[in-house]
């Protein structure tokens, strides 16, 4: 069981589980769907601000000369991720060896009324729990089922991003990011997933949440 903070539900994609995580570990089943944010450093002038959902900044290598990291979101482009390289034999700053328990909190949505209404996940305070996860981490690689497969996220120092494009259900394509900062047996930070042609308006809705992580 590999460890990834992406996951699709039914219609609409949770902030921050894998569909593979709930096979061997426990999940309370959260949909969601909300605004996509940046954080302070993205030039802001509040905590967060709607991001372009269209084109993603392309200073994503935090090795190139000015560049610094995390690079600024997002991490795709419309259905496609754009993550930067990662050097899988690069030394591990973090250790993130172990089994982990990972809780993604709702924080906003941009999903229309009906989706809102009929899954409650959507709201605001709603809570998902994984139990028992592993990062499957080769040097700056985040990798989604084998070391050495599909690459799904980089880790430099002590901060990971990740993306990925969820298989499409019932038409609707999610793309799940996250961004994690750890510190010693612990780590947080945001969350978003991007739904893709949903068949209510608005055919483009999004999820703001939070990740929390506590190593087992």
């Amino acid at each position: 069981m590999s460890f990834r903070l992406l996951a699709v539900v039914s219609l609409l994609a949770a902030c921050g589980a894998s569909s593979d995580l709930a096979k061997d570990g426990t999940i309370d089943r959260q949909v969601a769907g909300a605004d996509r944010r940046t954080p302070r450093d993205s030039g802001a002038s509040s905590e967060y601000a709607t991001a372009d959902l269209r084109t993603p900044d392309t200073r994503v290598s935090g090795d190139a000369a000015g560049a610094s990291w995390p690079p600024p979101t997002p991490y795709h482009s419309l259905k496609a991720c754009s993550l930067p390289p990662c050097d899988p034999k690069a030394p591990e700053a973090v250790d993130l060896s172990g089994k982990w328990t990972q809780k993604i909190t709702t924080k906003s949505q941009t999903c229309n009324a009906l989706a809102q209404a009929m899954k409650k996940e959507l709201q605001p305070g709603n809570v998902q729990t994984l139990t028992g996860q592993t990062i499957l981490r080769a040097g700056e690689c985040i990798y989604k089922e084998k070391i050495g497969g599909t690459v799904v996220g980089v880790i430099k120092g002590d901060v990971m991003i990740t993306c990925e494009v969820l298989p499409v259900d019932s038409g609707v394509t999610p793309v799940a990011e996250g961004q994690v900062t750890f510190s010693g047996s612990t780590g947080s930070g945001p969350a978003w997933t991007y739904l893709f042609d949903v068949p209510l308006p608005p055919s483009t809705c999004q999820a703001n949440c939070t990740i929390d992580l506590v190593r087992e």
